[in-house]
């Protein structure tokens, strides 16, 4: 499934890169640095302003038919046309918390990999 767009995000204003690294630091002043994944992942929020009921619950529903973040879905980056293999970052949410994230503060969509 792709994550829908209609409407688009009036702004995706997070667009962070995550990598999966573990640094140990000793007390002799060295560390030790291992990169558990190649690459990094990226972290989508996307805000969309006010919107109307009926497109809010698309993308409720949407949030719904993928059971939180349990099922991945592709997002395709509004700025560089790339798709993304991606899963909400919250597991829970209520509507009125949903909603909130959607129009003012920004939903959160988590790179994945398969």
């Amino acid at each position: 499934p792709v994550f829908p767009l209609d409407p688009k995000p009036a702004q995706t204003f997070g667009r962070a890169i995550e990598f999966d690294n573990t640094v140990t630091r000793f007390g002799t002043g060295r560390r030790q640095a291992v990169s558990n994944r190649t690459g990094g992942l990226h972290r989508f929020s996307l805000r969309f302003g006010p919107l109307d009921a009926e497109r809010i619950d698309t993308i409720w529903n949407f949030y719904i038919a993928r059971s939180g973040n349990l099922s991945p879905f592709v997002y395709v980056d509004q700025t560089t046309g790339t798709a993304h293999i991606c899963a909400f970052a919250q597991a829970a949410m209520t509507r009125e918390m949903f909603e909130w994230k959607v129009e003012q503060t920004g939903l959160e969509l988590d790179e994945v990999v398969l």
